[in-house]
């Protein structure tokens, strides 16, 4: 599907790509271009395959690329499934416009495991107005809404209530400021986000509930980051 690919020539003047490094641009190019991207424009994590399509690219410079991806709103990024998705992907290779590729998009889409990449491709597929496209967004969504364990109980409301006063109620990554709340969580109406815990250490790969281990992330800002074991989101964008 690579060669297929159509880079709106808009795309250079959109404040959100030209506030890209040079670097960063090109990582999106060279991740782009991955036939493993299929039609739909999800993929597993290979790093070694991107490295070795990157001049001068290790591994751990190309994770830092697709992280830095993931936090611009680029692509979405799950390190524990090991799993990325670029939600653009079918606008770039005109699936939208191709019923048969759209249907090889959906088919792709049955087989994604991680449920922050299964969220976002359900997004992409509803906004595209169809019904088979709609029957396989919701398909995602009752997969993805059943990952939390029925056991696991709720966060407390008040772990909850110390874990964002700690974060003085603002973002740990982006800073966005919320009004505090008396119980729940804060939202901005007008921004279309709400105020959530984030795992440190996520809670599949054995990390706990506990306040030592939660931060409070802006709603876009957690889906964005998925899940990361190395925990160098906060680093990279100064948070705790």
């Amino acid at each position: 599907m690579a060669g297929n690919i159509q880079f709106p020539s808009g795309l250079w003047t959109e404040d959100g790509f030209r506030t890209l490094t040079a670097p960063l641009q090109g990582a999106f190019f060279t991740l782009c271009l991955r036939p493993e991207l299929g039609a739909l424009g999800a993929m597993p994590l290979f790093l070694g395959r991107i490295a070795i399509a990157t001049a001068g690219a290790d591994k751990v410079s190309v994770l830092d690329n697709l992280r830095c991806l993931a936090l611009a709103g680029w692509i979405v990024l799950d390190e524990g499934e090991e799993e990325l998705f670029v939600p653009r992907f079918m606008e770039f290779n005109g699936v939208e416009k191709n019923p048969n590729r759209l249907r090889r998009a959906i088919a792709e889409s049955e087989s994604i495991e991680s449920p922050i990449v299964r969220t976002a491709v359900a997004d992409v597929l509803y906004r595209l107005s169809r019904i088979d496209a709609d029957r396989a967004a919701e398909r995602l969504c009752k997969v993805e809404s059943g990952q939390r364990p029925k056991d696991r109980p709720n966060i407390a409301d008040e772990t909850r209530h110390a874990v964002y006063v700690r974060y003085g109620w603002a973002c740990a990554y982006c800073s966005h400021q919320f009004v505090q709340v008396p119980t729940g969580a804060p939202e901005d109406e007008a921004a279309g986000i709400w105020l959530e815990l984030d795992h440190i250490r996520p809670y599949s790969l054995g990390g706990d509930d506990t306040a030592a281990n939660l931060r409070a992330a802006c709603s876009t800002c957690n889906r964005r980051r998925g899940v990361d074991d190395l925990d160098l989101w906060a680093d990279k964008t100064g948070g705790a």
